[in-house]
């Protein structure tokens, strides 16, 4: 409790540093803090070798192979607190201020395409959709799950699929349901391909994912 109301006070400055030193934090994931997943943060401090103590009023944060995970529950101001002990003393290096943001949500994607143009040849090689973002790339523990979305194929002005599919266990294929199945190895170029309703699963829980209409070509 003595630490916690020594960092409130000094959380009032822009950059505490008791003992004189330079503190360096960064993400090595990211130039950002996200909520709900794991932030990789190199911390280092000037003119200290000693094991550094790391807390947070957000979530947790422990120190795993040479950097520190912090997983904050929620988005908003936080703080992370830098201390380390000399001897029997222990200084307060810094306290720094973060503004935590939720992951951006992923989109729908099908064959390495979104809301673009799809060779029929890769189409119909697919066993289903995913969902995926450019900053999941660099967070190898995020894994998402489509539970549920609506497919409708349209062929000269025609609709000649309207399935809406859920599978909340292993997510959805398009061999949930023969119907689908078969209209996607019948799929045409010049068809449109529509995904909407989308369900998701990830950091965060459920998710509503944006509409992704697909232009199926002969490339």
């Amino acid at each position: 409790m003595r630490l916690l109301f020594v960092g409130m006070i000094l959380s009032l400055l822009p950059i505490v540093s008791q003992a004189q030193v330079l503190v360096a934090i960064q993400n090595l994931q990211d130039s950002r803090i996200y909520a709900k997943v794991n932030n990789n943060l190199a911390i280092v401090v000037s003119g200290f070798s000693g094991p550094l103590i790391v807390t947070t009023d957000n979530g947790t944060i422990s120190k795993q192979d040479g950097y520190y995970n912090w997983r904050p529950e929620h988005a908003g101001r936080s703080m992370l607190t830098i201390a380390g002990g000399r001897g029997k003393r222990l200084d307060t290096f810094a306290i720094k201020p973060f503004f935590v943001k939720e992951f951006p949500l992923p989109i729908l994607r099908l064959g390495g395409a979104s809301n673009d143009t799809l060779s029929v040849h890769i189409a119909k090689l697919q066993v289903g959709p995913y969902a995926a973002s450019y900053e999941s790339g660099n967070y190898g523990d995020i894994v998402y799950k489509i539970t549920g979305f609506t497919i409708i194929i349209i062929r000269k002005d025609e609709i000649v699929l309207h399935r809406k599919l859920s599978n909340d266990n292993t997510g959805v294929r398009f061999s949930d349901d023969s119907e689908t199945q078969k209209a996607i190895e019948n799929l045409e170029a010049g068809d449109k391909l529509l995904f909407c309703d989308i369900v998701c699963r990830g950091p965060g829980g459920v998710h509503r994912l944006a509409p992704v209409e697909f232009t199926i070509t002969d490339q």
